[in-house]
């Protein structure tokens, strides 16, 4: 366990341990994660462009392979349970915001389940292809789930798709893409739920590469990008969903986005970087759709034009 002051005993306990170096604001919930590093007992550090760490004066120093200080630190700080170090980088400047530096032990993601937020006019179109892709990278199709607003004809009626064994809720409310975490019950048997638009699939290794997401600061949110671009895609913690979904019913997409962040003790922003392929119309429907990649976790969204058709 992290403990001060740092000195070769603490720091050494870290041995062989994959810690996580991640970047933030100070007196904000957002950690932007940086790099895997892991320290080893003879004062090396396995990490490109790093060469080893020492303690002074219960400090905790990360220097390059030229001796140059790159990270300090010299604090504990906690939230959600979980101890981390914080200090600073002298290697950045504050222009961007990113004021300090902060290290955790890494906790893989556990057991994850789908919760996917569609709507009536898409359903039927939409969800046959995530549910294609989902089973193909072997997700275990009993933890994924559907909630599908703005159905006034069958509010309340519940379903399973008879091909694929995943449980359909209907629904006249609509919480745009929040609707899927209004499922309260489904929500409670698993740590972590990926939260997915229904005109999203994934690739087949993306099972593999999920799996290794960092919740190791107990995040309340794990989002793909940062919330500026309006995008709730991401894990949530079903803890956190338990008492944080319960929003006025007039909030638009936005504000419903920025208010889950807002309520959050931490949200880790994993930034991941997308590839933008060929306009295809993966739904023929007429409608093509630009496909942005997020390659890092094999995650697809088929961004369409505001037609009001999928």
């Amino acid at each position: 366990m992290i403990q001060l002051p740092f000195n070769d005993d603490v720091v050494g306990s870290f041995a062989g341990k994959p810690m996580v170096l991640s970047r933030g604001t100070m007196h904000t919930n957002r950690f932007y994660p940086l790099l895997d590093i892991i320290f080893e007992q003879d004062g090396t550090i396995s990490v490109d462009g790093l060469g080893k760490w020492e303690t002074k004066a219960g400090m905790l120093r990360i220097l390059d392979k030229r001796g140059g200080l790159h990270y300090e630190f010299r604090a504990l700080e906690t939230r959600n349970g979980a101890v981390y170090a914080m200090g600073r980088s002298v290697i950045s400047t504050t222009h961007d915001g990113f004021e300090r530096v902060t290290l955790h032990e890494k906790k893989t993601m556990p057991g994850v389940g789908v919760c996917i937020s569609s709507t009536a006019s898409y359903a039927d179109i939409t969800l046959p292809v995530l549910f294609k892709s989902l089973k193909k990278a072997g997700f275990n199709m009993a933890n994924v789930f559907v909630s599908v607003g703005g159905d006034t004809k069958d509010d309340g009626k519940e379903t399973v798709d008879p091909k694929y064994g995943v449980k359909i809720f209907k629904h006249k409310y609509s919480r745009m893409g929040y609707t899927a975490l209004m499922e309260f019950g489904q929500l409670a048997c698993l740590p972590y739920w990926l939260l997915l638009h229904d005109t999203c699939a994934v690739t087949e290794d993306s099972l593999k590469k999920l799996a290794e997401v960092d919740v190791g600061m107990n995040p309340d949110i794990v989002l793909l990008r940062p919330p500026e671009e309006r995008n709730e895609i991401g894990f949530y913690s079903s803890e956190f969903i338990q008492t944080s979904v319960d929003m006025p019913s007039d909030l638009t997409a936005t504000n419903y986005l920025s208010m889950m962040v807002s309520r959050a003790s931490v949200v880790s922003i994993l930034n991941s970087p997308w590839l933008v392929e060929l306009e295809q119309d993966i739904y023929g429907t007429g409608n093509k759709r630009e496909t942005l990649l997020f390659s890092s976790l094999g995650i697809k969204k088929f961004k369409g034009k505001d037609t009001g058709k999928p």
